[in-house]
């Protein structure tokens, strides 16, 4: 069965602020693990070690 979605009618895109950091990390990495795979410097370098 197919299933409609509805889509907002607006959107509205936000410059990055400081309280969207951990968001920002979990969805680059979730975005990230889904296509490619994250070696252990990356994790080092670039995110926060959860």
């Amino acid at each position: 069965m197919n299933e409609v979605f509805s889509l907002p009618t607006r959107v509205r895109i936000e410059t990055y602020k400081p309280e969207y950091r951990n968001d920002f990390i979990r969805l680059n990495r979730e975005w990230i693990e889904s296509y490619f795979k994250i070696e252990a410097s990356d994790v080092e370098t670039h995110l926060v070690k959860e």
